[in-house]
């Protein structure tokens, strides 16, 4: 990125986490509603929302960001996402759903993980945090997804992997309470690098509930 371009996305980016960090939801809406209108939406994406999840998180790991702030980052970010405007190249016909286990309640991996398959032209079927193992197998059964994308913040309770053994898509699963020992379709995403890498791999790929 330039350093124009760089300097016009820190003026977007400021006053929306300083907005955040004030706890003034209005003005944390309204820059974030400019950073989308004005910015295209790779770069939206990767280089304002991606960034501010990330800072977030950071934050309340740190302790200077409080919890009830996160949560309006959240569901923000998650507004965006449901957008219109997030639906590129779904002709593509590539499917992800996207999922927390059982008390796994992180919601900020989930949401920088299906913006990046929003931008890579991915349909996101955004399921949200603390489902069933089994309700998130049927529910990527129904839709004949491609992949599943889940997060686990910490080990506790351990997802139970086991229910997508054998199952016809791959199973992305990303953060620190990543299990070990899962079924060969159930792959480590170490970062989110290694995240995109997969989108890559997966959407060029036609199939048969190509819409």
């Amino acid at each position: 990125m330039s350093d124009p371009a760089a300097r016009t996305l820190d003026l977007l980016l400021e006053p929306y986490l300083a907005a955040i960090h004030q706890f003034d939801v209005m003005a944390a809406e309204k820059s974030l509603h400019n950073a989308a209108t004005f910015l295209d939406p790779r770069t939206f994406a990767l280089d304002f929302a991606l960034v501010a999840l990330r800072e977030i998180g950071d934050g309340r790991h740190g302790g200077s960001v409080r919890m009830a702030q996160e949560r309006i980052v959240v569901s923000q970010i998650r507004s965006a996402l449901l957008s219109p405007r997030w639906n590129p190249q779904t002709h593509l016909g590539r499917r992800l759903l996207v999922a927390t286990s059982p008390r796994q309640l992180h919601e900020i991996g989930l949401l920088a993980g299906a913006l990046l398959a929003k931008l890579r032209g991915m349909t996101v079927i955004y399921l949200g945090v603390d489902l069933p193992e089994e309700e998130i197998a049927w529910a990527a059964r129904e839709a004949e997804v491609d992949a599943v994308l889940m997060a686990a913040l910490h080990e506790h309770p351990p997802p139970r992997l086991e229910v997508f053994d054998g199952a016809p898509y791959a199973v992305w699963f990303g953060g620190p309470g990543a299990p070990r020992g899962a079924p060969e379709n159930v792959i480590s995403m170490t970062s989110f690098d290694a995240l995109d890498q997969a989108l890559l791999a997966l959407t060029p790929r036609r199939c048969p509930h190509s819409v």
